[in-house]
């Protein structure tokens, strides 16, 4: 059961290379622990300064709000004082209008008076010609005083008009700054969500790296698990997992495909979409019918029929000569450990696998434990 623990460990964690012991693979676990962590860490870090940069946005947009409300109240302040301007510049117009009417017929009058004065001079008495000239005193102090008014009037009006025009450009001012507040504004929401998208992608980063830690964690106790038990056992000899068959090797690009299908994910390095970085992936996954059978390759020996978390239901065939076969994420399994099994045996059912959500299963092709490309050892005339 080591030999094919082993293997289910390097699956599980693609970036372990083979190693020769339990012992090594353990060490090189642990590093790849600590390694995690560091990530995890970094990622925390990544995470304190968006959260940072996000609260000094959200106060420099609590200014900017602030100061376009200022600005709105002033502004409508502003138009308020141009409306009651206007009104008031209306009136005094209307007012001015009157007065000069009014003070046009009174001089037209006082002319009368003056000519008239002048021509009965030597035909009205004394007393009469006194009482015209009070007459016209009294009308002269009127007109007078209505063209005082006229002018104070004028003066008021002309004030307004320019209060009017000083609001008008100061109005212009604060268009121009409100303006550029809606610009910062808009600049600074645009930041607002860049830095919440850096937070959330911190936060998803740091539970991938969290779940990473949780597996490796795993593996490595039951790795430790392993080698102490296989230090109470290292005389003992696993006949589950022996396998002398022979003839593997020579059959290279000549082997049967384990389930009809497509090549949906291909062996090699990648760009892995979760962490943005490039893996190796160690396998094919060959996309299927549901539930179609899963059948054995080569003639070999079952070594591992179990369930193992990552990978879902898993098989795993010695074909001897340090050639191994995996058959992962299968919904059934149809054989157990320890059976031999023959080419085109019926070894279990295609699953579902939920990061992909397609039929198919995960297939693998070993040689002392390191992976090899499948596509060049299965036939190519019976290729899907």
């Amino acid at each position: 059961m080591k030999e094919a623990f082993l293997i289910l460990l390097i699956l599980l964690i693609p970036a372990v290379s083979f190693s020769e012991s339990p012992t090594q693979e353990y060490q090189s676990i642990q590093k790849k622990i600590l390694a995690g962590k560091n990530k995890l860490n970094e990622a925390i870090e990544k995470e304190k300064i968006a959260v940072k940069d996000l609260s000094n946005v959200k106060q420099e947009l609590n200014k900017i709000n602030k100061s376009v409300e200022a600005l709105k109240n002033q502004t409508t302040a502003l138009k308020n004082d141009i409306y009651n301007s206007r009104s008031k510049l209306s009136s005094i117009s209307t007012t001015l209008s009157e007065q000069r009417n009014q003070l046009k017929k009174k001089i037209q009058i006082l002319q009368k008076l003056s000519d008239s004065a002048n021509r009965s001079f030597i035909l009205i008495s004394t007393d009469d010609f006194y009482k015209i000239q009070r007459v016209n005193r009294y009308l002269s102090v009127i007109v007078e005083n209505e063209f005082n008014q006229i002018s104070n009037y004028s003066k008021t009006y002309n004030g307004l008009k320019n209060k009017e025009k000083i609001v008008r450009d100061t109005l212009t001012l604060q268009n121009t700054e409100f303006l550029r507040l809606k610009k910062t504004e808009e600049n600074l929401l645009k930041l607002k969500h860049e830095k919440e998208s850096l937070l959330l992608a911190s936060k998803e980063e740091q539970a991938q790296y969290q779940e990473q830690l949780n597996e490796l964690e795993a593996t490595s106790k039951k790795l430790k698990d392993l080698i102490g038990s296989s230090e109470n056992n290292s005389s003992a000899k696993n006949n589950n997992v022996r396998y002398t068959g022979k003839g593997f090797s020579k059959a290279r690009g000549h082997l049967i495909w384990p389930v009809s299908g497509e090549v949906a994910i291909p062996y090699g390095s990648q760009d892995d979409p979760r962490f943005k970085s490039p893996i190796f992936r160690n396998g094919i996954f060959i996309k299927s019918e549901t539930d179609e059978n899963v059948k054995a390759i080569y003639n070999g020996k079952v070594v591992f029929a179990d369930q193992f978390r990552g990978l879902g239901n898993v098989v795993i065939i010695n074909h001897g000569e340090g050639y191994h076969t995996v058959y992962a994420n299968l919904n059934k399994i149809s054989i157990n450990n320890g059976d031999n099994v023959t080419e085109k045996d019926i070894i279990g059912k295609a699953g579902v696998p939920e990061p992909i959500n397609a039929p198919g299963i995960y297939f693998e092709v070993r040689f002392k434990g390191k992976p090899i490309n499948p596509t060049r050892w299965l036939s190519k005339g019976n290729a899907p």
